[in-house]
């Protein structure tokens, strides 16, 4: 039995009418369905390898954010199984696209591995992107965890784009208002 949760214990057809509910173009289709059978493929082996991983990777390189947005969330969730996934992912973040770093960052939820989510803040929290450095700030928000906080308030005395300030002040200044 695997330890994979959702979205891999769906049968193939389910993550079909899924990605077709997503895809708006003959290249978002090519690459979801890509996805999925990794996804599959991973499931029914319950293993992974590099190769199983290529089409996630190709997937975060993605300008298509559905595209983008599964793949980075099932990199995610196999690395709370596979240590080759959080190796991925540790690669990903130090990627020389400012984009790939961030789509990265952007599909961080509560499923993440806490100590990759850790590595994965660490890392960029000083990236070299202001985009990069204020989705720190988003995902510290979201994720609602005081001991995140560190990485904000340590960055805070250092940052100079206003921006990204903004951002961290933000969250700061909020985290404790408007939780339910």
């Amino acid at each position: 039995m695997s330890k994979l949760g959702t979205p891999f214990t769906y049968s193939k057809e389910q993550q079909m009418r899924h990605v077709k509910f997503l895809e708006q173009g003959i290249k978002q289709q090519v690459l979801l369905e890509s996805i999925v059978d990794a996804s599959v493929k991973i499931y029914e082996r319950d293993a992974i390898s590099e190769e199983d991983l290529e089409p996630f990777v190709i997937g975060i390189n993605s300008n298509y954010v559905s595209v983008w947005g599964i793949s980075g969330d099932r990199i995610l969730r196999l690395s709370n199984v596979y240590d080759l996934a959080s190796q991925l992912a540790l690669k990903l973040i130090e990627d020389k696209s400012a984009t790939v770093r961030f789509n990265l960052l952007a599909c961080i939820d509560r499923y993440v591995n806490r100590e990759l989510l850790i590595k994965l803040l660490e890392r960029s929290v000083n990236d070299k992107s202001p985009k990069v450095r204020a989705k720190v700030a988003d995902i510290v928000w979201r994720m609602h965890d005081e001991s995140l906080l560190q990485f904000l308030i340590k960055r805070r005395e250092t940052e100079l784009d206003d921006k990204v300030l903004s951002a961290i002040s933000f969250t700061l200044d909020n985290f404790n208002k408007y939780r339910g």
